[in-house]
Formats: C-alpha cells, structure tokens, sequence
C-alpha cells in the first residue's frame, strides 16, 4: 500500500513539474564561398548548367559570421541565406532536378536579391541559363560572391532533339540580339562570352561564328570580333 502511494504521489509531482521544451535545431548551412571566376571558369565550375527559373523566393535563415570572411570585396560578418523553387526547363550540361528542389545562395545584403550585375546586365529574359552544383540536397550557385549564378537572352530556348544545347547556348552567346538589350551592351562582355563559346564549340566553329559577327555591319562589333579573334587565335578576321 504504501509503494502505491508513493508512485502516485511521484506522479502527481511530475505533472505539475514544468517541463523545459527543447531549443529549436538550428539550420546548418553550407559553407557561403566566395570564387571570382570568369565566365569560361563557371562553365568548367558547374556540375549542372540548367534552363530555368526561380519562384518564390524567401529568407530562409542569417547566419552570424565570428570572423569576417575573406576574399570578400568588403568584410562580412552576416550572410542572409536565401531559397527558392527551382523550376527546370532543360538541362545543358549536366542532369535535370526532380520537381520540389531548392536553390540555395548566401547573401551578404538583406533582401534576397539575386546579383545586381546580373540583373543590370540582362533586365530582360525569356531564357535564363544557371550555373549549378548540387549540395545538401539543394542546388547551389557555383559561388555564393564573385561569380555569375546565371546568364539571360531575349530569345526563347529551343529544346528541339535536333538541336544539340550546348552548341544551342554558345551560339546564343555569340547573338547580339538575343544576349543584350543594346549592341554596346553586347560589345562590353563580347570578350566573355566568346570566350565561353569557343570552350564549348571548339576552336574552328568557334572562329567562324565570330567571323559571322564581324560581317553585321556594325563597326564597333567588327572591330571587337576582330579583336578577340587575332589576340586569342592569332586569326584575321575576315577571309
């Protein structure tokens, strides 16, 4: 009787015993990474280059940095980790994302922009290109800072069988009408994007899609084209 009563009694005062409810977990995030590559070594970089979008994008979580992260144009001490719903159209190298995967990038501004250079140099898209890895279940940006997450181009993706997607993307690199809103525009980054290019295509086809952007009647776009061809192929530019 009386070792009932005290089980009743150890009872009664763990019921009414507060109770301490557990921290919440805090998120680990990846490793923010800062890589200032051009775009010829983002292409090399990325596991997958993907045609597609981002939707919904929202702060997913700050992280406090203790020591400030370097090599970082200015010190950072704070990274605003941001995500969004991938939305794949085709893949360019690489493989495609199943549907629900998450991009992921760390910020080191509030308000989850993506790049300001990006957005200034191609404001307006119907085909956006994204350079990609894939880590802890998310996709991610080559780097987090100093590299290009995506290229844009006014003109729509053709994802036909017939029309193989990496030679489809060099070649919209080397279309002015399609990679910027002005030809000045397009004659300030000629030197990066051709340079892409001839990494895909191959030296030959490479030389003779510039040659084909020297021939557009526009001076400023023939000398850049033929600048690019004689001080990186040693080539002239016309036949």
């Amino acid at each position: 009787m009386t070792s009932r009563l005290v089980s009743y009694a150890l009872l009664i005062l763990a019921a009414l015993t507060p109770t301490r409810c557990a921290a919440p977990v805090k998120q680990r995030f990846p490793e923010w990474t800062v890589r200032p590559l051009p775009m010829d070594g983002v292409w090399e970089h990325a596991e997958d280059v993907l045609v597609g979008d981002v939707r919904n994008i929202r702060l997913a979580g700050t992280q406090k940095v203790k020591h400030p992260l370097r090599p970082a144009p200015n010190p950072v001490d704070r990274i605003y980790w941001c995500e969004a719903d991938f939305i794949a159209r085709s893949s360019i190298k690489g493989r495609v994302p199943p549907p629900g995967t998450k991009f992921l990038w760390g910020s080191p501004r509030p308000g989850c922009q993506l790049s300001f250079y990006e957005q200034l140099r191609w404001p307006a898209s119907v085909t956006r290109v994204w350079f990609c890895r894939e880590e802890q279940g998310y996709l991610r940006p080559v780097a987090d800072a100093g590299s290009l997450m995506f290229v844009s181009f006014k003109a729509d993706w053709d994802s036909s069988p017939e029309q193989d997607p990496q030679t489809r993307f060099a070649t919209l690199l080397l279309t002015p009408s399609a990679e910027s809103t002005n030809r000045e525009t397009f004659k300030q980054t000629f030197f990066a994007s051709a340079s892409t290019a001839c990494l895909i295509l191959g030296r030959a086809q490479c030389v003779n899609k510039i040659r084909t952007v020297a021939e557009l009647h526009d001076p400023a776009l023939t000398s850049t084209a033929c600048d690019f061809l004689r001080t990186q192929f040693r080539e002239k530019c016309l036949p």
